[in-house]
């Protein structure tokens, strides 16, 4: 079978700038574990035709038009259809009345603990703060520890200061061997950091971290500037 994992938000604001989409690319490895033939990318119809299923991953709401028209093409040439990615759960109902195809919604399970070689992990999921303009709770609505992800130059976890001492030694632990800089890319929480959290993330190399002087706050609120500041 051939199988087209499409990227819905490839290209970034920027001009030249390209988006990573974790969710594609794990995908792409489930199937190609099973032996299909597999493209992961940007949406190319003139090179797509012939593949038998598509499965479109959208991260951004301002993508959804893009991600429309492309699924509605994959629809016209009779092809086997799967939507999802987090704006796809933002905007479910959208999608589902300009295409007909019903989005998947949250993590799929199918696809969240595929092994690779991948520029993003997460090693937990969910956050206990529920702030309004936030869409964390519909995504990842249940707080998850996993032990066995992938080691990767880019940490997505929404809030890995909130999950338990024992996993944030764990993931140190085994962070610490990775060849290169590692970027939490949600920052610490504030409100949850403490020395003990300091003294155990000195152990790797930020990427935010400039001589030991910058570290990456999160600032969900102005509640919490002093603290950040």
């Amino acid at each position: 079978m051939r199988v087209a994992s499409i990227n819905c938000s490839y290209m970034g604001i920027r001009p030249g700038d390209t988006i990573y989409n974790l969710g594609a690319e794990k995908i792409a490895n489930w199937h190609r574990a099973r032996g299909d033939d597999v493209y992961c990318g940007p949406w190319a119809p003139l090179d797509l035709q012939d593949v038998d299923r598509f499965y479109f991953s959208v991260i951004f709401t301002w993508d959804v038009p893009d991600l429309v028209r492309a699924v509605n093409m994959a629809r016209s040439w009779g092809k086997e259809i799967e939507v999802g990615g987090p704006a796809a759960t933002f905007m479910h109902t959208y999608i589902h009345t300009q295409t007909g195809v019903s989005p998947h919604r949250g993590l799929d399970a199918r696809f969240e603990r595929v092994p690779g070689q991948y520029e993003m992990t997460f090693t937990s999921r969910g956050c206990p703060h529920g702030c309004k303009f936030c869409g964390v709770k519909k995504v990842e609505p249940v707080d998850i520890e996993y032990d066995d992800f992938p080691l990767a130059p880019m940490i997505g976890d929404n809030n890995l200061t909130a999950t338990s001492w024992a996993h944030q030694e764990l993931v140190v632990n085994k962070m610490v061997n990775f060849a290169g800089k590692i970027d939490i890319n949600s920052g610490f929480d504030v409100r949850f950091f403490t020395e003990d959290h300091l003294r155990l993330y000195r152990h790797l190399r930020l990427a935010s971290d400039t001589q030991r002087r910058l570290w990456r706050f999160a600032f969900d609120s102005v509640e919490v500037e002093p603290a950040v500041r």
